[in-house]
């Protein structure tokens, strides 16, 4: 299998990943992104009363994708979610990921592109899904819609090419549409999702993503 761990190079070089870890937490509030779990009923009858559209939660590992020049090279990184503490002062001994040789990637997206995804494991393949982006080429999207942010994020994709790693963008349906990706679209998908999760601005519940239309 190819596992993103055996596929990447990691850093070792305690300033370079300070470097990238100041840039996260710069950048982003990693307070508004965290996961809830919904509670009660009330949280379904305001996806059912508003404007969302939603996507399906695959079963995977959350990555925030950097690309950045550092030491005047351009480099991405890839760095796991679950590891970063809300406060970068607490963070010790994280992991992150580094991809050294880059082909054909236009290099304005190292001018600061960070998106955030899903890595899934499917037979021998590593898929790097996007489900958003919060800056390209140094440009602020975090208070962008969801829905005009995705067209970006596909331009992006058609210009990465790295081996092992196949770059997918996630798919999303409007909130009527609901009954057609849990009947159709993911009970006969041979792929692991492990439920639907729901996004509310930032913050997130594990049935599925909303997000304002």
């Amino acid at each position: 299998m190819n596992n993103i761990n055996n596929i990447t190079n990691k850093v070792t070089n305690s300033f370079e990943k300070k470097y990238v870890l100041d840039i996260i937490y710069k950048h982003i509030n990693l307070n508004l992104i965290k996961y809830n779990i919904i509670q009660n009923i009330n949280s379904l009858s305001q996806i059912k009363e508003s404007s969302y559209i939603v996507t399906p939660h695959y079963h995977g590992y959350n990555y925030f994708f950097l690309m950045i020049n550092y030491n005047f090279e351009n480099k991405i990184y890839i760095v796991s979610k679950k590891d970063l503490k809300y406060n970068n002062y607490y963070n010790d001994n994280i992991n992150i990921n580094t991809i050294d040789y880059i082909n054909n990637i236009d290099t304005k997206y190292f001018n600061f592109t960070i998106l955030e995804g899903k890595i899934i494991y499917n037979k021998n393949s590593c898929i790097f899904i996007f489900n958003d982006i919060f800056y390209l080429s140094g440009k602020n999207l975090l208070s962008d819609k969801i829905d005009n942010k995705l067209p970006l994020i596909n331009i992006l994709i058609n210009s990465l090419s790295i081996n092992n790693i196949l770059f997918k963008i996630i798919n999303i349906y409007k909130i009527n549409m609901l009954n057609e990706l849990i009947f159709n679209k993911i009970k006969k998908s041979n792929r692991k999702r492990r439920f639907i999760k729901k996004k509310k601005t930032r913050k997130r519940k594990t049935w599925f993503s909303k997000f304002k239309s």
